[in-house]
Parts: C-alpha cells; structure tokens; sequence
C-alpha cells in the first residue's frame, strides 16, 4: 500500500478531529461533491461544505477509521473507502454512528484535494 497516499487520506480525519472548518474545507476541490453523513443535501461547491462542516463541527465529532481499503486509479487519483466511526454529541450525550466512506482524491499541480466525498450510515 502507497503510504504517502495513506498519509494523505489521513489529513481529513486528523482535520475533523482537530474541530477546524476551514482546515477541513482546505481539503476539498472547489468543484468538489459530496454527499454527507448526517444531512440528505448533494454538496456542490465550496460554499456548500463549509455550511455543511460548520453545522457537524458544532457537534463536537470524533471521528475513527475502523477498515479501509486504498486503490490507485492513476498516479494522480485514488481512491479511499471504508468504515468509520463517528462520535458526535447530541442532547448533552456522545453518541456513536457507524458510516461507510468513500473519498476520491486528486492531484492537481502540486496539490492533493478531495474531488467526492460520500458518507452514510451503516444500515443495522
């Protein structure tokens, strides 16, 4: 497994966990999608995942790759999926959600920068 790329994937769940939007907006293309965990929207633009991260951060997530799976497309795009956890408060308890994840990844010029994000919660 290419561990630069591993690195790189890790960015956003370091990101998340430190609780900094635009640090987590950063990551994103500004043409990205991206389909979020606890929200039924189609995230089209930059605008958009800052709504959308400023809202999930205000609930305090931490957020923990449980498996995951790394394949490169080409040299420049790749793609990381797996499961995570997701712990967030709500009604004054930390609760924990169980979600599925995909990120494709790409280069442009010298930098790494989500291209689409879908989240959804592991059905029970």
């Amino acid at each position: 497994m290419n561990q630069k790329l591993l690195e790189i994937s890790q960015n956003w769940f370091d990101h998340v966990n430190r609780n900094v939007v635009n640090d987590v907006v950063e990551l994103y293309d500004s043409r990205a999608t991206f389909h979020p965990t606890l929200s039924g929207d189609f995230i089209q633009d930059t605008n958009a995942v800052r709504q959308y991260f400023k809202g999930f951060m205000s609930l305090k997530p931490h957020v923990t790759v449980v498996s995951f799976d790394l394949q490169e497309l080409v040299e420049t795009a790749f793609v990381f999926v797996g499961v995570m956890t997701i712990e967030v408060d709500e009604n004054n308890e930390r609760i924990m959600i169980r979600a599925r994840f995909s990120f494709v990844w790409a280069l442009e010029g010298e930098r790494w920068s989500i291209v689409h994000h879908h989240n959804s919660i592991v059905p029970s």
